[in-house]
């Protein structure tokens, strides 16, 4: 019959060293054993369910008469030299067949006990919660110990009142806090935390700024959670390094007494500066922060963006890997760059993780393979363009022209967020081919040329006019300033600017100047929230324009002609 029970699993110390030594003194030593520990047993109501060599098994009706009976076994057993004992008590079922005792209470009680210091005792949580209210006992918890055989995560803790030896180990992870070095790497700013392990901004011994995300055993629902999770990062780390829109993970490593793994990862962008890294106030630059900012995507960078990361995850699935949860918060910047992050969610296609996605992102069957990656990056597509939640898809803000370029993408969104998923992309090259497919139509270019098409001519006659040519979301328009000294930004009611490039938002109020010096046209950053770029390349400082350069403000692209 099952029954319910608190166990205790006791254990001679170096009693295999004495039988070899000495028999006949082993063989005394159990003698006294017996002689002291079983009217113990008969005063707190305890049975003896089994003797295995050295060790006894007992069982108790309650985890109190356990704790309190194995405290007075130490107590008598400290008076005989020799007999150092080391006791683990659980809580669980046991079963007993034809005189043999089974069960998870026996399993995890017989695990506990190697725990112990010599002359002490440990319990599981279950007993622990059991006594925690009783003012007599004092515990330290000593963490969540790998156990052999035993797929539970269990936090175990060591009575140390009354006299009882502190715990010797400990597997509780490392302190986290600002100031700690985890192997090498000195943590300067928490940058994210949750169910799935905390993120660190952290320098490392050369000065370096990166990501150190680290992962705890006791977060795991169990050892082999743990585990597959740890070998899913192993694997992912050299494939990470050879996508060019994947976050590099740069070092892997783990610490099993501990109980905790972490890896090394590329730091996202500062979303207020570019460098150097200020750890009091770096936020990371994330499409979610983006959208914070701007609201949402022009068009035509909301395809760039869409087609660099969905072949990221198609490079993900040509390796049958998954991402799992992508969502504006798994795409990053990287030097200006977007890139796919949230690497913990990686997994095998088919192999079940801990984590089932995220509610708006995720398709109703759950995620674990590439169609339903495709899913979630057509809603997070549908989020960038749109600036509205997921759950409104596929409805259009009234802000948004009902063109026919918004249409052709909607209608693709539709099919990679459709319901049936032998209805959607197959994986994230298919997807990304579609989008690039559309993209042709906004403005026809090769690979190597620019995202617009200045067609650039210098008129010969210079006649000490200004002419822009401006594209925006695949509209280009045209003007020409007789002064050669302009401010560009956006108007408004507080100040004027000589270029006003509303309605892109991701241009700053006040953004740079431009003007002509002895025939040369030059640009000027003036604090932009992201900068002068000049053919895809960030300028600092005054920096002269040559013939034919595209120069980027926010995301809107203008070429200079002196006339």
């Amino acid at each position: 019959m099952k029954r319910l029970a608190a166990i205790v699993f006791t254990d001679i110390s170096g009693f295999t060293e004495l039988s070899g030594r000495d028999e006949s003194r082993a063989l005394a030593l159990l003698d006294q054993q017996r002689e002291l520990v079983l009217p113990l047993l008969e005063a707190h109501e305890g049975k003896c369910l089994k003797e295995m060599g050295d060790g006894l098994l007992l069982s108790f009706a309650s985890s109190y008469k356990a704790v309190t009976c194995a405290v007075a076994i130490q107590e008598a057993t400290a008076k005989v030299d020799g007999l150092n004992l080391r006791i683990g008590i659980h809580q669980g079922d046991v079963l007993e067949i034809n005189g043999d005792v089974l069960g998870d209470g026996v399993n995890i009680a017989a695990r506990l006990e190697p725990l112990s210091p010599v002359g002490g005792i440990v319990m599981s949580e279950r007993v622990y919660d059991d006594v925690a209210s009783y003012p007599e006992f004092e515990t330290v918890c000593i963490g969540v110990p790998p156990l052999k055989g035993v797929r539970k995560r269990i936090e175990v803790h060591c009575l140390v009142s009354g006299g009882l030896p502190q715990p010797k180990k400990f597997w509780r992870g490392p302190e986290v806090a600002e100031g700690v070095s985890i192997g090498g790497y000195q943590l300067e700013a928490r940058i994210g935390s949750g169910r799935h392990g905390q993120v660190w901004l952290s320098r490392s011994v050369t000065g370096q700024h990166v990501a150190l995300k680290l992962m705890e055993r006791r977060e795991s629902e169990d050892d082999e959670q743990f585990d597959r999770e740890f070998r899913g990062i192993c694997h992912y780390e050299p494939l990470s390094r050879d996508a060019e829109a994947v976050v590099d993970i740069l070092h892997v490593a783990r610490d099993d007494e501990a109980g905790y793994y972490y890896y090394i990862m590329e730091l996202a962008d500062d979303l207020h500066t570019r460098t150097p890294i200020d750890p009091k106030t770096y936020r990371a630059r994330n499409m979610a922060a983006e959208l914070e900012v701007r609201g949402r995507l022009p068009l035509e960078e909301c395809l760039e963006v869409a087609i660099r990361i969905s072949r990221a995850l198609g490079y993900l699935h040509d390796r049958e890997i998954v991402h799992r949860d992508i969502r504006p918060s798994s795409i990053i910047y990287r030097q200006g760059q977007a890139k796919l992050a949230g690497v913990s969610f990686v997994a095998a296609s088919g192999v079940s993780f801990s984590f089932s996605g995220t509610r708006g992102y995720a398709p109703v069957e759950g995620p674990g393979y590439p169609a339903a990656d495709v899913y979630s990056m057509g809603r997070v597509i549908y989020e960038l363009f749109t600036g509205q939640n997921p759950r409104h898809f596929p409805n259009l803000p009234a802000k948004l022209a009902d063109g026919e370029m918004v249409q052709g993408l909607m209608e693709l969104l539709r099919r990679a967020c459709h319901m049936d998923s032998t209805q959607r992309f197959a994986n994230g090259h298919a997807l990304a081919d579609e989008l690039d497919t559309l993209r042709s139509t906004i403005v026809p270019r090769t690979t190597d040329q620019p995202l617009a098409n200045p067609g650039l001519i210098e008129s010969e006659g210079k006649s000490g006019q200004l002419h822009l040519s401006i594209w925006y979301e695949g509209q280009k328009s045209e003007q020409t300033f007789s002064q050669t000294n302009l401010t560009i930004g956006r108007t408004n009611e507080q100040h004027q600017v000589d270029v006003d490039l509303s309605p892109d938002v991701s241009v700053s109020r006040v953004h740079a100047r431009a003007w002509v010096q002895e025939g040369t046209v030059w640009v000027e950053d003036l604090g932009s929230r992201y900068g002068v770029v000049v053919n895809q390349e960030t300028v600092m400082g005054e920096h002269p324009l040559q013939p034919g350069d595209v120069v980027t403000f926010g995301v809107t692209q203008v070429t200079f002609v002196l006339r």
